[in-house]
């Protein structure tokens, strides 16, 4: 019989419509999950090299920590020794300033026993003078006494020869 007579002739050209609507549909589906393949592919590829990019970033913020602590700890190292050094500056300077006010309060002690001793010694000077002019009176006075003496020898003398 001829197709176009068939009492089933409407039914299939539907059914082939059908068909041909349904493989087009589903081309497209294929298509779009391809596509879709193809981007969960570059989606993972993305996120593989994000992740990779991110260990990288993890490890570089690692780096820079341990930097960061290293730098820290010497300068706290410095810091220490600056203080300790301040430290014993101080207590130089503290030890210079007593040596010095010792070695003020030596020279002040020595200087008034100085002065004293001069004085001592203007006041002694001042009595061997007024001594060496009474010694001189002294000797003027037994001197003179000598000469009255001799010359009262001479006087006897020559009241003896005479008598």
């Amino acid at each position: 019989k001829n197709e176009k007579t068939s009492p089933f002739h409407g039914v299939t050209a539907r059914c082939e419509e059908k068909l041909k609507e349904s493989e087009r549909i589903a081309e497209e589906k294929c298509m779009a999950a391809t596509e879709a393949k193809e981007t969960e592919q570059n989606t993972l590829s993305i996120a593989n090299a994000l992740k990779e990019e991110m260990k990288n970033l993890t490890q570089l913020v690692k780096t820079i920590e341990e930097k960061a602590n290293t730098k820290e700890r010497e300068l706290n190292r410095i810091n220490d020794t600056t203080k300790i050094a301040l430290e014993k500056s101080k207590e130089s300077i503290e030890r210079e300033k007593a040596r010095k006010n010792e070695a003020q309060k030596k020279a002040d002690t020595i200087l008034e026993e100085i002065k004293n001793e001069f004085d001592t010694a203007e006041t002694e000077w001042a009595k061997a003078i007024k001594l060496q002019d009474a010694s001189e009176l002294e000797a003027n006075e037994a001197e003179e006494a000598l000469k009255q003496a001799q010359k009262a020898l001479m006087e006897a003398s020559l009241k003896f020869e005479e008598a």
